[in-house]
């Protein structure tokens, strides 16, 4: 019996791994950079920098159409929680989250969630001078065991 337990969990960690792997993108922490001229130009803001969460508070950015990334949150009573969010546009922003009770530990049976959280997400006004970036969304997972 244990021994499943485990396999299920490494198999869920290298799939884990693999998510956020792909989440980078291609792309590094600096973002690209062209060389010219003894100048250096940002072409394209990276992913880091203008973060989507800091720690559990939302921000006002979102990911660019065409990318996406993977979380994953461990909380108490062997609590896990996968997150996966895409952008559709430089306007919009979706995703999915789910996990359960004791995925993490050596208890005998998983509590899964009873619903997957969701979470949509679209940008009204781009950042300006004179104006903060304006967003819309919704996000209906909690954090936490789910009672």
């Amino acid at each position: 019996m244990k021994t499943g337990r485990w396999v299920r969990s490494i198999v869920f960690s290298i799939f884990i791994q693999y998510l956020m792997t792909l989440s980078a993108n291609g792309q590094t922490q600096f973002g690209d950079r062209s060389y010219g001229s003894g100048n250096v130009v940002i072409e394209e803001e990276s992913y880091f920098n203008k973060p989507i969460q800091i720690i559990d508070m939302p921000t006002a950015s979102i990911l660019r159409g065409g990318s996406f990334r993977a979380g994953v949150r461990i909380y108490e009573q062997g609590g896990l929680l996968g997150s996966l969010s895409a952008g559709v546009s430089n306007k919009v922003m979706f995703g999915v989250s789910f996990g359960g009770l004791d995925i993490v530990g050596d208890a005998q049976k998983i509590t899964w969630n009873p619903m997957p959280g969701v979470h949509f997400i679209y940008r009204i006004t781009e950042e300006s001078m004179k104006l903060p970036a304006i967003v819309l969304g919704f996000d209906s997972q909690g954090y936490g065991p789910n009672y």
